[in-house]
């Protein structure tokens, strides 16, 4: 008898001290989770202030230009966030007005509604249409003998965008974008503010820069922007992969780019009475914030 009590009371004591072992272990793994929630939370709202703080420096940068004769847009391609000071104001666009029509052109291709060996001849008409480019501008076709000449859509294309070639952009006007009429004011639209009832070259941060966006990404083309006449100038000026057209006239000076990075971005910098290094010291400044850890 003493023998089984003996027993029993052995067992017994094997089964609490189990689950007193049990309960140790539900306790320790309960705290570890929620340490673990904890550390998690911490490390999101770090993160969500370290990202206003780089919105907010952003933004009181372009805050000290708002009185200046500048128009930018910033667009990030990743979170998308949006950033600008006097974006929405009008600038003589020179050459930069040549995007919209690159943008129809790809538009056209990508419908196959037209291709890049289709040709056209050169008529001194194209440089009347709505918007066209100035007779002697950029461009190699100035030197060219262009009487009786015809030219591929791949040439013209490739001349608009490495050369901002003038008579190139308005015989694209003129042919791909039937005089820059109608169907192609609509097209063009969505970028735009107001409705337009006749293409002109005035033009926005914003546009520019939405218009560079939808080029980029419409891939035809777009390797010539890596490969322009003034490839180093202004947003050029970065060490990094920058697709993009600058546009000069008179005290006009513009450039909208891509730039092709870990942090891709939309820069586009509008500007009346600005430098190159001017500019160039804006886009450095820009790009350091963007790029800020």
């Amino acid at each position: 008898m003493k023998k089984q009590t003996l027993t029993w009371l052995l067992v017994s004591s094997l089964f609490l001290l189990s689950g007193c072992q049990e309960n140790q272990k539900s306790t320790v793994t309960t705290t570890n989770t929620s340490t673990t929630s904890q550390v998690i939370e911490t490390t999101t709202q770090t993160t969500e202030i370290s990202q206003e703080k780089k919105m907010s420096k952003i933004e009181e940068y372009l805050d000290k230009l708002k009185n200046e004769p500048v128009g930018i847009y910033i667009e990030s391609l990743d979170s998308k966030e949006q950033y600008g000071v006097n974006q929405e104001k009008n600038f003589y666009g020179a050459s930069i007005a040549k995007l919209p029509i690159i943008f129809y052109t790809q538009e056209k291709l990508k419908k196959e509604e037209i291709s890049l060996e289709m040709t056209f001849p050169y008529i001194d008409q194209v440089n009347e249409v709505p918007g066209a480019m100035v007779r002697g501008g950029t461009g190699v076709m100035q030197q060219m003998e262009l009487e009786n000449q015809t030219f591929s859509v791949a040439q013209l294309l490739e001349w608009s965008i490495r050369h901002s070639d003038n008579l190139a952009s308005n015989m694209l006007g003129y042919y791909v974008a039937k005089q820059n009429g109608n169907e192609f004011l609509e097209i063009i639209a969505p970028f735009y503010a107001t409705k337009q009832t006749e293409f002109s070259k005035e033009m926005t941060a914003k546009t520019a820069g939405e218009m560079m966006l939808a080029i980029y990404r419409n891939e035809l083309g777009k390797e010539y922007f890596l490969e322009t006449d003034w490839q180093k100038e202004k947003i050029g000026s970065l060490d990094k992969d920058v697709y993009h057209k600058i546009g000069t006239n008179d005290t006009f000076n513009h450039d909208v780019g891509v730039v092709d990075d870990k942090k891709p971005y939309v820069l586009s910098i509008l500007s009346d009475g600005y430098s190159n290094e001017k500019i160039e010291k804006i886009v450095k400044n820009i790009d350091e914030l963007i790029n800020e850890e």
